[in-house]
This record gives C-alpha cells, structure tokens and sequence, in this order.
C-alpha cells in the first residue's frame, strides 16, 4: 500500500505542468549554454590544447616539456633519498610480525629502563610518563609474537587496517604482494637498543610520532590523495598542538608539493 502511495505521488509531482515547465527550461538553458560563450571559454579547453599542440610552436614546446619532465621525473626517481627510503620502507613490509615484536619489546625494555634511570636520578613526572609509554610498547608487542606472516599480508587480510590501508591511503591491491617474511632479531634488538638510547634525550612517545610522521611523510610522497584525506582527518586534532595553522600548512604546502611531483613523473592521479 505504502509503496503504491509513493509511485502514484511521484507520478503526480512528475507529471505535473510546473515540473513539466521546469524540464523544459533546464533543457533549454542547457543546450544555449552548450553553444554560446560560456561553453566554448569553459567546455572547450580540450580542443583549445589539441590545437595547440599540433602547431609548429605547440610541437616545439612539447618536446622541450617532455624533456624536461624526463630529467626532473629521473633525477627524483634516481636520488639517494627516494632509493634509501622507498628500499627502508619495502623492507617494512614484507618484514616478519614476530620481528617487528622483537623490535617493539626491545624498544620498549630499554626505553623503560632508561626512563627509570633518568628518574631516579633527577626526579620528574616526564620521565614517569615516558616510562608509561615503554611499557605500553612492551604489551603491544605480544600479539606480534604469534604470526610468522610479513606485516604487509597480515594488513591486507585485517578487516580494519587493510581498510584504512586501501580506501584511506590509498594502496592498491597490488602493494601487499608479499613473499617470503625478512628480517633478523639481532639487527631489530639493536635498533631497540638505539631506540631506547634515544629515549634518554627525547621521550619514546615523540620517537613514536617521529617515526609514524616518517612513516606518514612517505606515503604522501608516493599517493598525495592520502595527505588530503590525512588532512581533512586532522583537523579536530590539530587544535589541541601548538601553532595548529602553521602545522596545517606546512602538510598542506607539503601534500601539494607531492602531488607536484607525483604530475612531474608522469604517475596515474
């Protein structure tokens, strides 16, 4: 009864004469503005480039444009930052779960003790919170120890991160191809060891932003879209930081200059 109510009540409003009337005018304004000014200014860019680029002088800048989108696009792709870090984070995530928890117990054992150290010696709630903050690192550590598997599967078959992974960053199915998990204990036991060394000059919670900002930096280098999204995201948090619009506007200059970069190489956005 009700859905018959709804389609003869959409066949009344849809028949009437002010809808009818109303139709007929959008049709009309449509098609002046598809063959006056305004669509020719607005509608036409295409054929304007076309037009452009076939010419003598269109053809000449063109090339001159290809090649210097091939250098910029080959000295990127071929420096030391891009290698090493692109190399550091592919190792990531095809590193072993069980590894990563070496990592993050042995960070967080040293960091504890140094925290401990540090506060029995100077005496100060920073370095109780800091002390916090390791031992919650050693209790994330735990459930690592269980899988064998490398992160980069175990985030493509979670239900929450492989989400976030592939409709908020932006990866695609292809990025978490995964072979055999790598990674050494000793090489991760020491990098806790530096971690927690660190810790002494700089509480663990900082070295944790510094490294997910890392993290975070690189994935906005290679998918730009994701900084917009991470932008819009942090809004509500910004706030409660000091200086939230310089902050605001350093991720947005940044996302923008990858998103520059990202044209320059000529990669799919």
């Amino acid at each position: 009864m009700k859905d018959g109510f709804v389609k003869w009540l959409s066949e009344f409003f849809g028949g009437s004469a002010i809808v009818r009337g109303l139709d007929k005018l959008g049709s009309l304004l449509y098609k002046k503005l598809g063959s006056g000014v305004y669509s020719y200014a607005f509608g036409s860019y295409d054929d304007m480039c076309e037009t452009f680029d076939d010419s003598a002088t269109g053809s000449l800048q063109a090339g001159k444009r290809k090649k210097l989108q091939c250098f910029i696009a080959k000295s990127i792709e071929e420096s030391a930052y891009v290698k090493i870090f692109s190399r550091l984070m592919s190792g990531l995530g095809h590193l072993s779960m069980r590894i990563l928890g070496v990592f993050l117990l042995s960070a967080g054992a040293f960091a504890a003790i140094s925290q401990v150290l540090m506060y029995l010696a100077w005496r100060g709630d920073a370095h109780f919170y800091g002390a916090i903050v390791s031992f919650f690192m050693m209790l994330c550590s735990i459930p690592f120890f269980f899988s064998k598997r490398a992160v980069c599967a175990v985030i493509n078959e979670s239900v929450v991160f492989g989400r976030i992974a592939k409709d908020f960053c932006g990866f695609s199915e292809r990025s978490f191809s995964s072979g055999e998990p790598v990674g050494k204990k000793s090489v991760a036991f020491i990098f806790g060891l530096v971690f927690g060394m660190l810790s002494c000059f700089v509480n663990p919670l900082i070295l944790l932003v510094l490294i997910a900002g890392g993290i975070g930096a690189y994935i906005v280098l290679i998918i730009p879209e994701f900084g917009y999204r991470l932008i819009i995201f942090l809004l509500p948090f910004l706030i409660v930081l000091p200086h939230p619009s310089i902050l605001l506007g350093l991720l947005t200059l940044y996302t923008c200059f990858s998103f520059i970069i990202k044209v320059i190489r000529g990669k799919r956005y």
